[in-house]
């Protein structure tokens, strides 16, 4: 059986008088963790280092903004000429324009010892083939 009191205390709150506060309320934490979410990765982020427009390291909106409106490559390049080869274009997006970049991120990885030797995916075509005999029926 229900507390007849909790019940009457659930139903004030619920009235329609108490619906704007709640709203208000939710609204008030809504905004208070966008602000501090934009000081965050605008002073405390690890990539705060970077150069960049703040409002753009504040959040990802401008970003998205210039993807939207076609304005990206437009944006991006003269981001580039104001701030130099490294830019922060959001907080969590850096770009690069020297070749050496491209080498380093997404060159292959020529002699460097792959970490997870756990996953099966990561082992060598030597090892691999060993690795996954047993997971074949009727071989």
């Amino acid at each position: 059986m229900e507390n007849p009191q909790h019940s009457h205390h659930l139903s004030a709150f619920l009235q329609i008088k108490h619906i704007p506060v709640f709203i208000g309320f939710t609204l008030g934490v809504a905004i208070l963790h966008f602000i501090l979410t934009c000081f965050y990765n605008v002073y405390f982020h690890p990539l705060r280092k970077f150069p960049g427009p703040k409002l753009a390291a504040a959040t990802g909106l401008v970003f998205f903004y210039k993807l939207i409106r076609g304005e990206e490559v437009t944006w991006e390049t003269e981001t580039h000429k104001k701030y130099g080869e490294i830019v922060r274009l959001g907080p969590d997006r850096l770009s690069y324009v020297t070749p050496q970049a491209w080498k380093d991120i997404s060159g292959p990885g020529v002699g460097k010892r792959l970490e997870n030797t756990k996953d099966p995916s990561t082992l060598g075509p030597d090892i691999h083939g060993v690795a996954t005999k047993g997971l074949c029926t009727g071989v």
